[in-house]
């Protein structure tokens, strides 16, 4: 049962991360570059609003403390709360002002507020743009053409909407001007090429970075449904593949770790990993910074050095200014970000190690200075990750935590 229960507290903690990036993502939030970014992650929150509450259900069967009952109370509020936000934050860019039928006959030219998000001209987006216009405007038996050109011109964006002066505004050129966009943008071919390409060059994540790894799931799903909008059949496993290939060698590792050998996993349950490990990392920002930490980044506090001797002798390993990678001998990185270094085997890399008289747990020069790293994340023990050896070299990995001391 005490198994259970710490499960669950993760797995609402882990609810409170995606909480706060998603807060800290409306703070940040532009309309014109992020509102489709908006209403993909409103249709998500609802997913998490269902798992939130089966968990706290869960929680209080399991615990029936008043604090644990008091805190599930406070949080059940949290979800409902943030999609008020998020929904807010939809209105305020462009709301779908739904006027009554008798209100909007007697203003026929007045624009009706619209929820359809920009149109700023990619190709990638027209599809988006396109289905939303025509279900909240188009349709709309309360507005006359004028009226829907209105609204047309108003979604539009950049040299978009220049391309519209062709036709006056009048109710006839409404048809006109539609039909000429549908002829530039629509071109069924040239909108499989662009998703297509998007998900060939989605970047690789070079840093720590919650959002980068929230926006690399939410490009890679978005590009794959719209390919489907347009009748195209992907197989998800090119999809995962490619999203494994850009993930950071730490999250990478992490997630291998929890696969099964001999199932390949689905798109959507990489995109729920990797949406769970930006908010995990999301919330650890918030907490107290500590000077334990492991291979995903330097330390969070630097020992100051407690005299001149002591300075002297671990000058070197702090400062990076014209230094080489002692691997690559490009532009100085941390080792664990070199390629070269994570492509050699666990031999190799441990030999170099020693080679270069680093230390073995934060892969640094420190002199005599104790390491302040934390551990192996797979053994615990005071090895840097990348050097854990299997249990069959057990021993090394026992030499390699006595060394680090």
């Amino acid at each position: 049962m005490t198994t259970d229960l710490k499960t669950l507290q993760a797995q609402r903690d882990a609810i409170k991360g995606q909480l706060n990036s998603f807060d800290t993502f409306l703070s940040t939030f532009n309309k014109e570059t992020d509102l489709i970014q908006l209403q993909l992650r409103l249709q998500r929150l609802m997913t998490v609003f269902e798992k939130f509450d089966s968990i706290c259900d869960n929680l209080d069967v399991l615990d029936d403390s008043v604090d644990t009952f008091a805190t599930n109370n406070t949080l059940s509020n949290q979800p409902t709360q943030h999609n008020s936000s998020g929904n807010s934050v939809v209105t305020n860019s462009g709301t779908d002002g739904r006027q009554s039928t008798s209100s909007a006959a007697k203003h026929k030219l007045k624009l009706p507020s619209i929820t359809v998000p920009p149109f700023d001209g990619k190709v990638e987006n027209w599809l988006s743009f396109k289905n939303a216009f025509t279900e909240h405007i188009h349709k709309r038996d309360d507005l006359t053409d004028l009226g829907r050109y209105q609204c047309l011109q108003s979604a539009l964006q950049g040299e978009v909407k220049e391309k519209l002066k062709l036709f006056p505004v009048s109710a006839d050129n409404y048809a006109k001007a539609w039909t000429h966009l549908e002829k530039v943008y629509g071109n069924w071919r040239l909108q499989i090429s662009r998703h297509l390409t998007i998900l060939l060059s989605l970047p690789k994540q070079d840093v720590k970075n919650p959002k980068s790894l929230e926006i690399l799931a939410d490009k890679a799903i978005l590009n794959y449904e719209s390919l489907k909008s347009l009748g195209v059949t992907i197989s998800q496993e090119i999809i995962v593949q490619i999203l494994q290939e850009r993930l950071l060698t730490d999250t990478k590792y992490d997630w291998d770790k929890s696969l099964k050998r001999d199932e390949f996993p689905t798109l959507d349950a990489l995109t729920e990993y990797m949406y769970q490990r930006a908010a995990l990392q999301s919330l650890s920002s918030y907490e107290t910074p500590s000077e334990s930490t492991d291979e995903t980044g330097p330390p969070a506090k630097v020992r100051k050095p407690d005299n001149k001797t002591d300075n002297k002798k671990g000058a070197h390993a702090f400062n990076t200014t014209n230094k080489k990678c002692l691997t690559c001998s490009g532009d100085w990185h941390p080792l664990y970000q070199c390629k070269i270094f994570n492509d050699m085997s666990i031999n190799e890399k441990s030999k170099f190690v020693k080679k270069e008289k680093l230390c073995v747990n934060c892969l640094k020069n420190h002199g005599k200075s104790p390491c302040r790293f934390g551990g192996c994340k797979t053994c615990g023990k005071k090895h840097n990750t990348l050097l854990h050896f299997p249990k069959k070299n057990e021993t090394q990995c026992d030499e390699n935590s006595e060394k680090s001391a």
